[in-house]
């Protein structure tokens, strides 16, 4: 069951390199922390690599997709559970996967824009102890899995020169 205290918050950066209108390709690092599913403390760091479609790119406010890769790592204060329980995890969880969205961007000025985009990821643990210990099990059916997905809206300013 997902612990109600879960929520988790960000800040991030990237650097968006746009060779024609149509497409740009980003790389980004993001930090996030705050109370996992478990209702374990977290704090994650990941690595994006993304790549960005305009629909509208001669437009003031411009429309476009984005998808890309990302890995990181997790590491989690699980020494006991919410109910003051003791669990043995591993504290250090690492990633790979997926993201898929859309976004917005407005041209404030010529070389500064703000914008906003809804992503949704799918992503994989692959430590080496995800098999012995996987980050999600189903106390009542006794299922487990390492697979985890969610969704972030990102804020953003872009600077272009």
């Amino acid at each position: 069951n997902m612990s109600p205290d879960a929520d988790m918050n960000g800040l991030g950066g990237a650097l968006r390199f746009r060779p024609i209108p149509y497409i740009a390709i980003e790389g980004a690092v993001e930090l996030l922390w705050g109370t996992d599913y478990n209702g374990f403390p977290r704090f994650e760091q990941a690595l994006m690599a993304s790549g960005l479609f305009y629909v509208n790119p001669r437009s003031s406010v411009q429309l476009y997709g984005i998808a890309g890769l990302g890995g990181g790592t997790a590491f989690l204060d699980s020494g006991t559970t919410p109910d003051g329980l003791p669990v043995l995890r591993d504290e250090t969880y690492s990633y790979v996967g997926g993201h898929i969205g859309i976004g917005v961007e407005g041209r404030v000025t010529r070389h500064f824009a703000l914008g906003a985009d809804l992503i949704g990821f799918l992503r994989w643990r692959n430590d080496r102890h995800a098999t012995d210990n996987p980050e999600f099990v189903d106390p009542a059916t006794g299922r487990t899995t390492n697979t985890s997905g969610g969704g972030l809206l990102r804020l953003g300013a872009t600077f272009y020169w």
